[in-house]
Formats: structure tokens, sequence, C-alpha cells
């Protein structure tokens, strides 16, 4: 970039040319270099031409007054926009961060606290994070519980992030696991481990978690189970007989002295002779 200045303008070139004067002439500084001189922002070349200059009267010197006829500034800009937020500008669009916790291309990401501690940078320009376990959002600062606990539970501690409480039947650290012991008592399985939620019950056991003995299927509505809690055995009622009550055993019934009339009620007999 160049800058014009007025050519009447006056300097005080600080002797920038001494020496001799030659026949009371001033010496030929046309073209002399003022110099380079660093601020805050840009470096500057500057290059002045001189038209006249005064002399002092004395011999071997001159004044320092002189008139500028052209200059002009070459600017090498040093400039960086936007600006840093956490460095120097160094070049054309070049920050020098603070310190290395700063980044970007502006210095404007802080991997300290940019992702909470639950995550890492992966991109300094956006700072945009790389989240940790259940951890998101931009900045990584979100809990998100459906990840954590496998959408089967809630965290313990959403400040903490780490811990569930699992819905259900659900176990494991992250409530991936379908306990089907926990699910249906011990007395069935699961009709679908994806959803963990009913139960093909074993046996006589009943309910939702086949958590009851349904004495009238073990003992086919003949009898009561002996022990409700192992749900296995029978107690058959009248001239019912074996396992689940299911077969009338006629001579018990008759007294072996007859049949019965029907055999799926097993509670009247057709008696022999003169019995």
């Amino acid at each position: 970039m160049s800058v014009a200045v007025d050519a009447t303008t006056s300097y005080n070139g600080a002797q920038m040319c001494t020496g001799p004067a030659r026949g009371g002439s001033c010496p030929p500084c046309d073209g002399a270099s003022l110099g380079e001189f660093m601020d805050t922002h840009a470096l500057f070349s500057l290059n002045i031409g001189f038209t006249t200059c005064n002399s002092l009267g004395g011999a071997g010197s001159f004044s320092n007054v002189f008139t500028v006829a052209s200059l002009t500034a070459t600017l090498d800009v040093d400039e960086c926009s936007p600006p840093c937020a956490h460095g120097v500008c160094v070049g054309a669009n070049t920050c020098q961060c603070d310190s290395a916790e700063w980044v970007g291309a502006t210095c404007a990401c802080n991997t300290v606290t940019a992702c909470n501690d639950h995550g890492a940078v992966v991109d300094p320009d956006s700072c945009s994070c790389s989240c940790d376990g259940a951890w998101s959002g931009g900045e990584c600062d979100t809990c998100d519980e459906v990840l954590l606990c496998s959408g089967h539970g809630s965290a313990t501690d959403v400040g903490a992030c780490d811990a569930c409480a699992c819905d259900g039947a659900w176990v494991g650290d992250t409530c991936d696991t379908c306990d089907e012991m926990l699910l249906c008592s011990g007395h069935g399985n699961a009709m679908d481990m994806s959803t963990c939620d009913t139960c093909v019950c074993d046996g006589a056991w009943s309910g939702d978690a086949c958590d009851t003995c349904d004495e009238s299927l073990l003992c086919s509505g003949h009898g009561n189970a002996t022990d409700v809690v192992a749900c296995d055995t029978c107690a058959c009622d009248g001239a019912w007989m074996g396992d689940t009550c299911d077969t009338c055993d006629e001579m018990l019934l008759c007294s072996g002295h007859g049949n019965a009339m029907d055999m799926s009620t097993c509670d009247t007999c057709v008696c022999d002779g003169a019995w």
C-alpha cells in the first residue's frame, strides 16, 4: 500500500544527510532512506526525495530542515482479521497464541475449558468437541441418559453421567441386558429379549412375571398345590389321581365294585351286582 504526502510538508530530518558542503551547496541527498521502524501494527519502509536543503552557513555541515518533494510509504501489513483473541498477530492473518491451551486461527478456542473436561477439541477453528462416553452437546455439557442407559434407565447422577438406575428387568452398567430370571421370577423366559417386557411361563406358573401358582392349571381343577411356592405337586380331590390329578381312579371311586358313570366328572358309580 502506498501513502502520498503533501510535497510542501516540512520534516526535521535529524541530520539524515551529513557531510561537508560542496561549494556552498547541499550534499546529494535525493533518495535518502528515512529507515524502518516498527509499531504494533505494521512495518513501514519510507523513501524520501529532496528538492532543497538549507546551508547553515558554516563549513562542513548543513541544516537538518528540508522540504520533501515526494514521499511514499511501502506498507508490509501484518493484519489479522478477525483479530487474535488470545495472542498476537505475527503475519497476514497469522496469530501466535499466548499459550498451548489456546488454539485456532484466532487463538479463540481454549482446549482446557471448551469441552468441560468431558471430551477433546477436534477442530480448533470451530472449537468443536468429540465428547466422551454419554456426554453430548457442542461443549460436552449434557448427559445423554438414553445413550448412557441404552434407553432402559436413567442416570443416577447427571453431573457425573457414569451410572444408571435400570428400568424393569434390564441390568448391566448400561442397562443393555434383559434379566429373564428377574423378569419372569425364575419361572419362565422372555418372549422377546429386545423388549424384555413379556414372559412365557413354565408349568402352572402364571401372571405377568410368572410369580403366581395356578393351582387349577397345576392340578387340572381337581386338587390343590401342596406347596404354592414350589407349584409342582398336587393333593388331588376325591378319586382323582396322577401328578396333575387328571385321572379318575374308578377303583377308589367305586370301592372296586363298579365303574365311574362319567370319567370326566369322576363322581358317580355304576355298581356291580348287588353293590
